[in-house]
């Protein structure tokens, strides 16, 4: 059931899927400093600068299933609808983990 879950999305959108669901675990141990010794590394450095970048690749990919499901019918329309509820689903949870971070660092600014 799992392979058929990921042979719906495909290989890329598989390891799109598992760094997000990566950074919303990471989002709530990261902190609000940088540090740059051991894992608070990556929970401080690293995680973050994937995050931004997922901020912008997320709503590329969904644009692009909405643009490929345009022309799709049956079948792979319905994956389609599948992969943007899902990246929307992702999108949001994201958010979510990540916000106390941001709310950290726009307070850290002031």
């Amino acid at each position: 059931m799992l392979m058929q879950f990921f042979s719906k999305l495909g290989a890329l959108r598989t390891m799109l899927v598992i760094i997000v669901l990566f950074l919303i675990l990471m989002g709530p141990i990261s902190g609000g400093e940088a540090r740059v010794a051991g894992f608070a590394l990556f929970t401080s450095v690293v995680a973050p600068a994937f995050y931004v970048i997922m901020l912008f690749v997320l709503p590329l990919d969904i644009t692009m299933s909405r643009v490929f499901m345009r022309e799709a019918q049956g079948a792979e329309r319905a994956r389609y609808r599948f992969i943007i509820r899902l990246e929307l689903a992702l999108f949001v949870l994201m958010l979510l983990a990540w916000l106390p971070f941001i709310l950290k660092l726009i307070e850290s600014a002031y």
